[in-house]
């Protein structure tokens, strides 16, 4: 089940969650676990392909937070800009 991996990708931060939300269509409460039951009825399934694309983009953001962090830059000082798909990073 692809779409469980994705939703608990480590890498999801809350800007990742809103994301999702607006793709389900559905305002996640952290305090209440995800089921089967819940992502079955929330028809989340279906949203499989634009779920893993968040999720990715969430791991690819990670992967670059971690090399900026091992060379001394903050995320903050980067300038991104989304071209097709890829994200370009200007300093």
């Amino acid at each position: 089940m692809p779409v469980i991996t994705d939703l608990r990708n480590p890498a999801l931060k809350p800007r990742h969650w809103l994301l999702i939300e607006d793709i389900i269509k559905h305002k996640f409460d952290p305090e209440v676990a995800l089921n089967l039951t819940l992502l079955h009825e929330l028809k989340a399934f279906e949203h499989g392909e634009a779920i893993q694309e968040v999720s990715g983009q969430a791991s690819s953001e990670s992967s670059l937070e971690s090399i900026l962090k091992k060379v001394g830059l903050p995320m903050s000082t980067m300038y991104t800009h989304r071209y097709q798909d890829t994200v370009v990073a200007f300093k």
